[in-house]
């Protein structure tokens, strides 16, 4: 008696929870670029540092394959690709922990074109610095996040590397 009293409860618990409504409807469309639709990050084709430098290179997954989306060397600029341009950043501000010559927040700021004309962007970099290993440590945790001068907003997941190349 008691086991038929709990799933009856149980059950009409549940079929209240389905039935209920807040009577809002939500909007989970992702806002819109100016333009058609919000930038789509590419994979670079260049997949290393400059000899002598040190840097940071962040990957992504997408089908299943890495895909590295972008680079940035310490006192140079980033770059990353953008509907499938190649698109140049300049660093606008750092925070966080440095190591390698690499912070774990990073600012950048570049433009895009799309069919009404150029949008400058800022891409920011979050991170943490995870295991050690030689001239590197491992970037755990990453976010790329892209802005438009309108405010949309695309955020990535990413891993990666900071380090020096010999």
């Amino acid at each position: 008696m008691l086991r038929s009293t709990c799933l009856f409860l149980m059950a009409t618990f549940v079929l209240a929870g389905c039935a209920t409504s807040s009577g809002q409807s939500k909007n989970t469309a992702p806002p819109q670029a100016k333009g058609e639709e919000i930038p789509a990050l590419g994979q670079l084709s260049v997949k290393n540092l400059p000899a002598g430098s040190c840097g940071l290179l962040l990957w992504t997954i997408k089908n299943n394959e890495p895909r590295l989306i972008m680079r940035a060397v310490v006192g140079g600029d980033a770059m990353t690709v953008l509907d499938g341009v190649q698109t140049a950043l300049y660093l606008n501000g750092v925070g966080g922990d440095q190591l390698y010559g690499v912070n774990a927040k990073q600012r950048f700021v570049g433009t895009v074109d799309n069919e009404l004309g150029t949008e400058q962007i800022t891409v920011g970099f979050t991170g943490e610095f995870g295991q050690k290993f030689q001239s590197g440590v491992y970037i755990e945790q990453g976010v790329v996040s892209i802005t438009g001068e309108d405010g949309w907003e695309r955020i990535t997941p990413t891993a990666g590397i900071a380090g020096c190349r010999p």
